[in-house]
């Protein structure tokens, strides 16, 4: 009897407890017993464009996957972490995989991971037994591209088995310090770790620190790079939209789908990832697909009981800058309302810092994770930076108390941590469809 989705999900949801281990001997040993050769190398296997980066990875992965479906290919995509459902990881044609689509990968691979449980290389981890999923969906898909999200790092991530047509680096900040270390050049090194001998790299207006990194190791491996604001320029064309040009080519007009000042920089990135990995015939539809592009937690704007929610996933320094950037933008001067949770390896006091002045009283939630920090910790933190904040032992509490402090016409701000978006995003589609069941 084949495997449901809920066998397969507490599967996976078992292998959590073994963490991260950065490396790639065990993953590569994954695909070869998982007979995936043939989805990373030679004439039948996709073709990738491998995004890294601090923040907007995940929004320059959605941009690269809808310009690569407007050229008219079958393409894949690779998302770390998903925020509602955990289909998400794995996309199809811009859609996450159903869940018997996910319970067949799970039952295919579950006999190759448990092979290498008593291996010298040690249980694979459960990044690495999703990356395999993803592989083999992609493949047996037949896809044409697949836009591939790093998870962690870049050069000992579980997805840097792949051969890529083009490497990108979407930004580069001080985060996940006690595994990529404490500078920007540590981070830069680890994640210039996708770049590959004579492939062509795309990076952001990354800090000079790391940028000179960068720019290091792609000489020193022959790569073509392009980098935004040098070879790669967005600028406004005075009618609401921007013009990207690349070495190579014109794009206009562009407007990112997803909000905020910073997401211009993500949509050149993969107009240029795309470029130069010779994927773009039809630069209108390239166009026309950015401004179409969506993603769940990017400064996602909801309404519930007559409250404008703003769910948004910042979790770090540059992050939370860039959120902050975002509300002033979208909602001048409207009073704010924070419901926060965070995940410890996160510098609690600098996400904080950015907010100060712009958001009014906070409230600290529980998430259900085994990363997550306490919330009498995460309103300590806020509090010492300036956003008086309350804990909370359940996340029903906090957001019914952050509801009801959020007066008609303010917004109520959701962040710190995609685990914490997810989780109320599934309550407030909970609430509501108990709010429809009860009026019919």
């Amino acid at each position: 009897m084949p495997l449901t989705f809920e066998q397969a999900l507490e599967f996976v949801s078992g292998l959590q407890h073994r963490g991260w281990r950065l490396g790639l001997d065990r993953m590569r040993e994954f695909v070869v017993r998982a007979g995936l050769l043939n989805s990373i190398e030679g004439d039948l296997a996709p073709r990738f464009i491998h995004v890294a980066g601090t923040n907007g990875k995940g929004s320059t992965t959605a941009y690269v996957q809808s310009v690569l479906m407007s050229q008219g290919f079958r393409v894949g995509g690779y998302f770390s972490p998903y925020v509602y459902h955990v289909t998400e990881r794995i996309q199809l044609g811009g859609e996450p995989i159903s869940d018997d689509e996910f319970a067949r990968l799970v039952e295919a691979l579950i006999p190759v991971a448990t092979s290498m449980d008593e291996s010298e290389l040690g249980p694979v981890t459960e990044f690495e037994f999703k990356t395999a999923m993803g592989l083999r969906c992609w493949g047996d898909a037949g896809c044409d591209w697949v836009a591939l999200e790093v998870g962690l790092g870049g050069e000992l991530d579980a997805t840097n088995v792949i051969a890529p047509d083009c490497s990108v680096i979407a930004s580069i900040g001080l985060d996940h310090g006690e595994i990529l270390g404490p500078t920007l050049q540590n981070i830069a090194k680890a994640k210039a770790g996708i770049l590959k001998p004579g492939v062509p790299a795309v990076v952001g207006n990354l800090p000079v620190p790391a940028m000179e990194v960068v720019l290091k190791v792609a000489q020193e491996r022959g790569c073509p790079l392009w980098r935004v604001g040098r070879e790669v320029v967005a600028e406004r064309d005075g009618k609401g939209a921007y013009v990207v040009q690349t070495p190579t080519r014109r794009f206009s007009p562009v407007v990112p789908g997803m909000k905020g000042p910073h997401q211009i920089d993500n949509a050149a990135l993969a107009l240029a990832a795309a470029e130069a990995s010779q994927a773009i015939e039809d630069p209108s539809a390239a166009c026309e697909a950015l401004a179409r592009t969506r993603l769940p937690g990017r400064f996602e704007v909801r309404e519930h009981a007559g409250k404008r929610i703003v769910l948004d996933g910042a979790h770090n320094a540059d992050s939370a800058r860039e959120l902050r950037g975002t509300l002033d933008e979208e909602f001048s001067g409207l009073p704010v309302v924070l419901l926060v949770g965070m995940l410890s390896g996160h510098d609690c006091a600098a996400f904080f810092e950015p907010l100060v002045g712009r958001v009014g009283r906070g409230h600290a939630a529980p998430i259900d994770f085994f990363r997550a920090m306490p919330p009498l910790l995460v309103a300590e933190c806020a509090t010492r930076a300036g956003v008086p904040c309350s804990a909370h032992s359940d996340l029903v509490s906090a957001l019914d108390q952050s509801l009801q402090e959020t007066p008609e016409g303010g917004v109520l701000l959701v962040t710190g941590s995609f685990y914490l978006v997810g989780e109320v995003g599934r309550s407030l589609r909970e609430r509501e469809a108990r709010a429809i069941h009860a009026s019919a």
